[in-house]
């Protein structure tokens, strides 16, 4: 589902991304749904969605360190920190989030859509 967003003076599109994996809970749940805008740099601190070696996409918080770096933070403390370089989350990152949508009824949802 693309929803028509222009923050400036090129248009763009919000794309709804499944949240499978639990690294950002509380914050956002395993079936919630981030609308995601397209970035392939670092786009000021926030929640960031990578893909994984396997091509997942997963959410995590992106900081810049003070080396040029960024820091990625998972809000679930089972998993930590890991620090990369510019380069290497311009190779990763598929979006940023700016919006969070709750799953009400998961029966209304296509069934590889469930969790």
């Amino acid at each position: 589902m693309l929803i028509p967003f222009a923050p400036s003076s090129r248009p763009y599109a919000l794309q709804a991304v499944p949240v499978l994996a639990d690294t950002m809970e509380p914050t956002v749940r395993r079936g919630d749904f981030l609308l995601v805008a397209p970035v392939a740099d670092y786009a000021g601190a926030g929640i960031n969605v990578l893909a994984d070696p396997f091509g997942a996409l997963v959410p995590c918080r992106a900081q810049a360190d003070h080396r040029g770096g960024v820091t990625l933070v998972s809000d679930n403390p089972a998993y930590g920190r890991q620090e990369v370089s510019l380069a290497e989350f311009r190779r990763q990152v598929a979006g940023k989030a700016a919006l969070k949508a709750n799953v009400l009824d998961c029966s209304l949802l296509p069934g590889s859509l469930r969790v």
